[in-house]
């Protein structure tokens, strides 16, 4: 999937696999659970390959990739990692003036 903007990934707890991310200008980060629970393979400011789960337990493997041009791909586990998106321009203005 070839996406340009921010991205947020939100994988379930019992994703098993590989996780490969591709960004040209933008910044890879991994939300702290999902930190705790993969091995590295590769890992830069516009590329990472990371592996997830338990391989032994006889099921296959899952594979997501995941590429942007210009943004942020951010990833995380499902009920376990929070992101909190900082407000933009018009979100603050408009909470200025009594919007929600």
């Amino acid at each position: 999937m070839n996406l340009q903007g921010n991205i947020i990934l939100f994988l379930p707890q019992n994703f098993v696999g590989a996780l490969q991310l591709n960004t040209r200008k933008g910044k890879i980060e991994f939300l702290p659970a999902l930190s705790r629970a993969l091995q590295v393979m590769k890992h830069s400011e516009e590329e990472a390959f990371v592996m997830l789960g338990d391989k032994s337990m006889g099921r296959e493997v899952d594979f997501c990739q995941l590429n942007s041009r210009e943004g942020r791909l951010i990833v995380g586990f499902t009920d376990l990692d929070k992101h909190e998106a900082k407000a933009g321009f018009w979100k603050k203005l408009g909470q200025m003036f009594g919007g929600s």
